[in-house]
């Protein structure tokens, strides 16, 4: 009998390992999705000079646009990028978990000082704000800039 409860625990253990083990990994699209969102919101810090170019309310990396935002006032954050030290920005830049672009979107209630880089996460529908910052499934994080002189 102590045997047999042996050899189900230790079916019921790897069973549980083969179903853990990937999230752990890195494997699932938000742990991907983190891991993008960071390293935009490393380059967006480094352009802290920068401000989105007139006309524009916010900024995409490569990929798809999340469903919910407002394409027409896009800047491509590869330029933006450029901008800042005047040559072409040659890094790649990452995509979400999900295969679509990151976002970067200034927090209004801060000024320029304050921007969400965020994915529109699971569902693709961008629900994060300037106005109320990081909403519904959205995965992100803010960041804030130090005011200039």
């Amino acid at each position: 009998m102590t045997l047999v409860l042996l050899l189900v625990c230790t079916t019921v253990l790897f069973a549980l390992a083969a179903v853990v083990r990937p999230a752990l990994d890195g494997d699932a699209p938000e742990r991907r999705t983190l891991a993008a969102v960071e390293r935009v919101a490393s380059l967006v810090r480094a352009g802290a000079a920068s401000v989105i170019p007139e006309g524009h309310s916010w900024l995409h990396g490569p990929g798809p646009l999340p469903a919910g935002a407002a394409a027409g006032s896009a800047w491509p954050l590869r330029r933006w990028l450029s901008v800042r030290d005047g040559r072409a920005f040659e890094e790649r830049l990452p995509l979400d978990g999900w295969g679509r672009a990151v976002a970067v979107i200034p927090v209004t209630s801060e000024g320029p000082r304050a921007l969400l880089v965020v994915s529109a996460g699971p569902d693709g529908v961008m629900q994060s704000s300037s106005v109320f910052g990081i909403g519904g499934d959205d995965i992100g994080q803010v960041i804030f800039r130090h005011r200039s002189g």
